[in-house]
């Protein structure tokens, strides 16, 4: 887990930093939202999640059954830039400029990609046809 909380804290910039990374010290809490959050992963198995905040961007935690192992984490936090500079918002143009992976299917979602050095996935409104200037709706992660 600390690999995943490191990986989360040196990608997340902070509002007012035009110049670089945020600060590496992991400011971790959980965020109390009144409400449970669930996800349909790998496969449409419904998993349990809990939002977090990690230097003021929000994270969902999502856990297997045991809770005891984080299985993917999502953002839809706009502050949120994975190394390659891709976040919420990011049109598909500007992820083709950083892959040449194609829109697929993945863990019964439609319209993802993947970006390669981070091993984010980018997932797209899978109501709307995909194009160049469709805009990313979350990013998805799976731990190793």
């Amino acid at each position: 887990m600390i690999i995943v909380f490191s990986l989360l804290s040196l990608s997340c910039k902070e509002k007012n930093d035009k110049f670089g990374y945020a600060d590496n010290v992991l400011d971790y809490k959980i965020v109390d939202t009144n409400e449970q959050v669930n996800y349909l992963l790998g496969g449409l198995v419904l998993s349990e999640c809990e939002t977090v905040s990690i230097n003021n961007c929000l994270f969902d935690l999502c856990y297997n059954d045991n809770k005891d192992r984080i299985i993917s984490i999502i953002c839809k936090d706009k502050l949120y830039s994975t190394v390659e500079g891709i976040r919420v918002g990011s049109s598909l143009q500007e992820i083709k400029g950083v892959t040449n992976n194609i829109v697929t299917s993945k863990d019964g979602w439609k319209n993802v990609i993947e970006i390669p050095i981070s091993k984010w996935s980018a997932v797209f409104d899978s109501r709307i046809k995909t194009s160049d200037s469709s805009k990313v709706k979350f990013l998805y992660y799976e731990p190793i």
